[in-house]
């Protein structure tokens, strides 16, 4: 699965944060068990990724 528009949507405590996908340079902030990725194209269906598929897509 790609990002159309080079963005991730990140979901931390029930607000929406909007990173550009060249911070996963800098995982740190990834580190949050809490934290769930938002993909732009699935937001509006609530569909959330766990960090570990993330780095499975981008880190691997």
């Amino acid at each position: 699965m790609l990002l159309l528009d080079n963005f991730l949507y990140v979901k931390k405590m029930g607000k929406v944060e909007k990173h550009r996908y060249k911070s996963l340079k800098n995982i740190t902030w990834l580190k949050n068990v809490n934290i769930k990725i938002l993909f732009k194209s699935e937001v509006e269906f609530g569909t959330t990724y766990h960090k570990s598929i993330i780095f499975n897509l981008y880190c691997a």
